[in-house]
């Protein structure tokens, strides 16, 4: 009987220690617990550790902030070399269901894109629709080919000295991230390379939007 106690007792034990450990891999941070300068710090150092390293396909990267609509510092920007990048998503709170501080959002390739609902053709040369039910027109090269990009938005604009924004936007049938640069009192969509202000995005389903999705898992923890 009395080692039957002392069993049940250590399994007793051994479950609140477990719980103890799970609790505090679980432990919330939030992300006002550090400065703009240490998130860029943070981020690089994570991007180094999962980029750069022996062996792999990459050999240089650069880290950039983003901002949002609010001129709040909400994500980051990894160009990576010789090609490729990374947007990376600050959340507010971080080891809530293991998910981290940061997620990343995959450099997919992408099109420059404006909308044209109309069987019209385009009345500006280099755009054109894929078909003739397409409510976009896409870029094309001088040989009529559609035009695919591997480097980020901002790269391929040349935009590295300006200063970066996300605009994120969320209407009915359109939600997700415009990569942005400020011209005056606008924006310009780096996109569809033109310009708008945030008034544009109310209820706006058609405005060109960048491949950005930041899935709430934490396999996408930078």
């Amino acid at each position: 009987m009395k080692n039957k106690l002392t069993k049940l007792i250590c399994v007793w034990v051994m479950l609140i220690m477990s719980i103890g450990v799970l609790c505090a891999c679980d432990k919330e941070i939030s992300a006002d617990s550090f400065t703009d300068e240490q998130h860029l710090q943070r981020v690089t150092e994570l991007a180094q550790k999962r980029y750069i390293y022996e062996n792999s396909i990459y050999t240089d990267m650069k880290v950039y902030p983003l901002y949002n609509a609010d001129e709040e510092l909400e994500y980051f920007l990894i160009d990576l070399e010789p090609y490729g990048y990374v947007y990376v998503k600050i959340n507010q709170v971080s080891g809530r269901y293991g998910i981290g501080m940061y997620t990343q959002s995959d450099g997919f390739p992408w099109q420059r894109l404006r909308f044209w609902d109309s069987d019209e053709p385009y009345p500006i040369s280099g755009w054109q629709k894929r078909t003739s039910k397409d409510k976009y027109v896409y870029e094309i090269n001088e040989n009529g080919e559609f035009v695919e990009y591997k480097d980020s938005h901002f790269k391929v604009a040349d935009m590295s000295a300006d200063k970066k924004y996300l605009i994120e936007i969320n209407v009915p049938n359109n939600s997700g991230y415009i990569p942005a640069v400020k011209r005056g009192n606008k924006f310009l969509n780096l996109v569809s390379m033109e310009e708008f202000d945030l008034s544009d995005l109310e209820n706006n389903k058609s405005i060109p939007i960048g491949r950005v999705y930041f899935p709430p898992k934490n396999s996408a923890n930078l």
